[in-house]
């Protein structure tokens, strides 16, 4: 598989280290004459990206405008794929948090997001899709040196107080779920999510 690499920060190195590992070959800021491409880079540079690609597209950046860009996508017959977060444990800890937050009903929920300091949106996108899913939840973000990512729910009441917690430790968690769904995109149509991956992938249903 030759995959296009958008975008050449953290992710897009540890995309393309972990490519040359499993035998793939990449290109950087190739939109064309590669089998995908896998986008890592600024959400100002999404529209533009929509406008010229012409191969698979798994979009990894966030911040960009659904309204704006899939109906480029879909007219210009992209098959496109995209998440804020491309850990298959987040997935089920989406799933964990819906099922408290209705378990938990008359707690006070809380969200906290830890980022690194050169991560540019915040509230991280995944606490965006959190936030999104359960109702009332709110995120406070923190950004520190070094840090992957952290994301905790806290539900409180006056006696006691439940936590639920994904903790990223490396990158390449995030590298190995956008090859994955690089793969899986490769010979279909359409739009997805990373959730119809998980789905497809593990035989369960998460709702996107």
């Amino acid at each position: 598989m030759k995959i296009g690499l958008i975008g050449y920060g953290k992710m897009g190195k540890a995309v393309e280290s972990l490519s040359l590992k499993k035998g793939f070959s990449c290109a950087l800021n190739a939109m064309s004459d590669v089998d995908v491409c896998i986008d890592f880079s600024t959400a100002r540079a999404v529209k533009q990206t929509a406008l010229s690609i012409h191969v698979p597209w798994v979009l990894g950046t966030t911040g960009w405008d659904k309204d704006e860009i899939l109906p480029i996508v879909r007219e210009r017959q992209i098959p496109f794929l995209y998440a804020p977060n491309f850990s298959t444990g987040v997935a089920l800890f989406r799933k964990l948090v819906k099922h408290a937050t209705q378990a938990f009903e008359g707690f006070e929920m809380q969200g906290i997001e830890t980022h690194h300091t050169q991560k540019i949106d915040a509230p991280s996108g995944t606490a965006l899709k959190l936030m999104s899913e359960n109702e009332g939840l709110l995120f406070t973000s923190i950004r520190k040196e070094n840090e992957v990512g952290t994301h905790q729910i806290f539900f409180r009441s006056g006696e006691e107080e439940v936590e639920l917690t994904h903790r990223a430790f490396d990158r390449k968690v995030f590298a190995r779920g956008a090859l994955n769904c690089a793969s899986w995109l490769i010979g279909k149509s359409g739009v997805y999510t990373f959730d119809d991956y998980i789905s497809e992938r593990y035989a369960c249903q998460f709702q996107a």
